[in-house]
């Protein structure tokens, strides 16, 4: 606890945000459920109470409501390695041993053209997986991706940060280059359903039927 009251930015929460009836009320609420049930998290109730409390926080916070947190995961130490920070800095997955990012691993191979991209990358990094299943429909998908990447790369450049723009648009900060932005990465949707159109990965042909055409904005 004297580490944790040491560090700067820290705000202290009334203990009854933490309480897990509260926390179930909040984050039922928040996705229009009756149950957590759906989410498999329903018997987490150490992670409910963090993650209600966390939601009110950001309810404080940002003086709006939420539409863009739709879904609750929980991450499970038998799916990926879990790693601390000081073992991820000792690493030097994405920060070198001096504060910054040179010759990290992430800088290595981070090949990526759009900010998602890469901070998925990141993510990806950070949270190693266990499950092979998984990691073998990763390396089938990005085996057919690197004999387009070419062709993808220049149509995913004018795509940019689509996910920052839709978060702002979410909390009602976005601004009318946010909104020209977004058009213009909607409109690069068609050409890229194209190009995917003759991809075998399982994971590829579910992300190109998720794909809207949103075809008012061509």
């Amino acid at each position: 606890m004297s580490l944790i009251d040491q560090r700067r930015g820290l705000r202290r929460r009334p203990l009854w945000e933490f309480e897990i009836d509260t926390a179930r009320q909040q984050l039922n609420l928040q996705f229009g459920t009756r149950d957590l049930n759906g989410f498999g998290v329903e018997n987490a109730h150490l992670g409910l109470s963090a993650a209600g409390c966390l939601l009110q926080y950001v309810k404080d916070t940002q003086r709006t409501t939420l539409p863009h947190i739709r879904s609750l995961s929980m991450e499970r130490q038998q799916d990926s390695i879990i790693m601390d920070a000081a073992t991820r800095r000792n690493l030097e997955i994405t920060q070198n041993l001096a504060g910054g990012t040179d010759n990290t691993l992430a800088a290595v191979l981070d090949k990526t053209v759009t900010p998602m991209g890469s901070r998925m990358l990141k993510r990806w990094l950070h949270m190693p997986l266990r499950d092979a299943r998984i990691i073998n429909q990763r390396q089938e998908s990005i085996a057919e991706l690197q004999n387009l990447s070419d062709v993808l790369q220049p149509v995913l450049r004018q795509v940019g940060d689509l996910e920052r723009i839709l978060a702002r648009l979410a909390l009602r900060t976005a601004r009318p280059r946010d909104l020209a932005r977004m058009r213009h990465a909607f409109q690069q949707l068609p050409e890229l359903n194209q190009l995917l159109a003759d991809v075998e990965a399982p994971q590829l042909q579910k992300l190109r039927t998720q794909m809207g055409e949103f075809t008012a904005f061509t």
